[in-house]
């Protein structure tokens, strides 16, 4: 879970950029935290890069996977986005 120290500096999103699950790989257009669906790690990522690819980000999961407990496909999810004024 991403922290923060002083909570003024953070305003509530709710635009669509928010409810998109983003394929390893794809191009960001908003920079910002994106979160991956499966293991919760997080990354910063600069508008226009690419996010990391399924072979870039490995999941340690303990036990090692059990297809009835298969989270399903990796996904990244923008978790908090950064404002430029420039």
């Amino acid at each position: 879970m991403a922290l923060y120290r002083i909570g003024g500096y953070f305003t509530c999103g709710s635009g669509r950029a928010f409810s998109e699950n983003l394929s390893p790989g794809s191009q960001v257009t908003v920079a910002g935290i994106y979160r991956c669906t499966v293991c919760g790690d997080e990354i910063g990522i600069a508008k226009s890069q690419a996010l990391p690819s399924d072979e870039a980000h490995r999941h340690d999961l303990d036990p090692p996977s059990d297809p009835a407990r298969d989270p399903g496909p990796t996904a990244w999810q923008l978790i908090a986005a950064a404002e430029s004024r420039s």
